[in-house]
């Protein structure tokens, strides 16, 4: 696999995520109304308190939003970004990296007009288009080869640090917080929580191989073919059924969508 193909997948897996994404902003406006947990209004007062308010230039740009992220552009904005998708992924070039731009540009603004509710999933999106429309505007070689090692060592060290921030808390390694994750009421499952605290042995230990998985994600590259590719697929397990249990659907594309960079470093890595 060449990194110009590596990319093209990463972006396609990616876009079904952001598609998914910009469907569930259009189809639930109320969450971004002008009185939403996500609207500006909302959201606006924390940058009243930046140590910049009083700044010309800071209030300037904040104007500037007030009218970008107004709840009227909400659905217009999650429009843009689904129609930039498509040539995101397909389009070379100039075009291909308008598009990925202006989806990772849409993102951002999310991020702007909300820093909270968002996840590791919207960060992976912004990321990957990102990357991509650069390779995309300057597609030497060199640029590519580079951008698909940097998405695929992103994807490494990505699970090695979830794994030792686990590692790390004492109630990962009991199984507290695996179960105490499914009482909350964002990313909980009743059902999946009783069960869970009937069982705590299973708590304990799922939580336990869950870290050890993503503690040695990174060694990979040093394992047999075979054995790599088994890692690739317990991760795409693994978030099928984080998608089922805690409804994060967008994470179900977004970590996938670094594995074929990942395989591009795995393969080309000096052995």
């Amino acid at each position: 696999m060449t990194g110009e193909q590596a990319l093209f997948w990463s972006s396609a897996l990616a876009g079904v995520g952001v598609v998914l994404a910009s469907l569930e902003a259009a189809l639930v406006p109320r969450v971004y109304g002008d009185d939403g947990l996500m609207g500006w209004p909302v959201n606006s007062v924390a940058y009243a308190r930046h140590p910049w308010a009083n700044r010309r230039s800071f209030r300037t740009i904040v104007r500037w939003l007030d009218r970008l992220l107004e709840a009227r552009w909400n659905s217009a904005w999650a429009f843009v970004r689904l129609l930039a998708v498509a040539p995101a992924v397909v389009a070379p070039g100039a075009f291909g990296a308008v598009g990925a731009f202006v989806v990772a540009l849409v993102g951002l603004l999310s991020f702007v007009r909300s820093p909270y509710g968002q996840d590791g999933a919207d960060q992976v999106f912004l990321m990957i288009f990102v990357t991509v429309g650069i390779a995309k505007a300057v597609p030497t070689p060199a640029v590519l080869t580079t951008a698909a090692a940097f998405l695929g060592f992103q994807g490494l060290i990505a699970y090695g640090f979830a794994g030792l921030a686990k590692a790390m808390g004492p109630s990962w390694r009991s199984g507290e917080a695996l179960t105490g994750t499914f009482g909350t009421r964002l990313y909980g499952s009743p059902g999946v929580y009783a069960w869970l605290r009937a069982h705590p042995a299973v708590a304990r230990w799922g939580s336990r191989m869950v870290t050890a998985w993503e503690l040695s994600f990174p060694l990979l590259l040093f394992f047999p073919a075979a054995v790599a590719l088994g890692y690739l697929a317990i991760g795409a397990l693994f978030h099928l059924v984080s998608a089922f249990t805690m409804g994060l659907n967008t994470f179900l594309w977004a970590f996938p969508a670094l594995y074929p960079c990942v395989w591009f470093v795995y393969a080309t890595w000096p052995r």
